[in-house]
């Protein structure tokens, strides 16, 4: 126990007790609980007096590092965008895919999250496997060939492919796979990306548009991984 912040032992004994220590190391104390006599002894040996000290420096510790933590959430402890209440106005995009003819062919839904952005995809009407599917660096999709949309979306200079050192582009996204019913439904999350303000923003001046290829992206040829022609097209927008 602490006693003016010097420690001291608390023993308690009987009638019988030998060994009565001399006066210089100890000193009588009423007990509360009635035990017929109490003795405060200071600590007797090394490792007594180690184990007091260590304590008293854990408690010196934990309280410096309260008094340090600094106040409010902390990077990388944020809630996931998409684990917050709906009632709550989230930062959100929609885009609608369109084939080459003009039919509606699928949506997709774009949410800000903790350093990036989540995509939620849903198609129809695709030839079954897997299909190349890019963020592209224009918001224009015009038929047949969506040529308008441009290339990939690239601020940051990259070379193309999940599967390269120097890559990838912002708007490399793993391929997507289509069922034999020609549906397909997934959620990609897209790093190094928000539908926020930003040198990343997928509303930059031009805008972007979601693509959807004929064939599945190797990911790693410069610069659209072989993935083929464009059967489907969605402009990003806020709608």
């Amino acid at each position: 126990m602490m006693i003016g912040g010097v420690p001291f032992t608390l023993k308690m004994w009987g009638d019988l007790e030998s060994g009565w220590r001399s006066p210089a190391r100890s000193a009588e104390a009423v007990n509360p609980l009635g035990f017929r006599h109490a003795r405060l002894e200071w600590p007797t040996s090394t490792k007594a007096v180690a184990l007091v000290a260590g304590g008293v420096l854990f408690v010196w510790a934990a309280h410096v590092a309260r008094a340090e933590a600094p106040a409010g959430p902390q990077p990388g402890a944020q809630i996931p965008s998409w684990l917050i209440p709906g009632e709550v106005d989230l930062l959100t995009a929609k885009a609608e895919f369109r084939n080459p003819e003009g039919k509606v062919v699928g949506r997709a839904v774009l949410v800000e999250a903790p350093y990036g952005v989540m995509i939620a995809v849903e198609m129809s009407e695709l030839p079954p496997g897997r299909h190349g599917f890019h963020i592209h660096e224009v918001g224009r999709c015009d038929p047949p060939d969506f040529g308008s949309a441009g290339g990939h979306f690239n601020p940051r200079g990259k070379r193309h492919g999940l599967m390269t050192v120097e890559g990838p582009h912002v708007g490399d996204l793993p391929n997507l796979v289509a069922g034999s019913d020609g549906t397909a439904r997934a959620e990609f999350y897209l790093t190094h990306a928000t539908v926020g303000a930003g040198s990343n923003s997928l509303f930059h001046p031009n805008g972007t548009a979601l693509v959807v290829h004929a064939d599945p992206d190797d990911g790693r040829t410069d610069r659209s991984g072989h993935a083929g022609s464009r059967i489907a097209c969605a402009v990003i927008g806020f709608r």
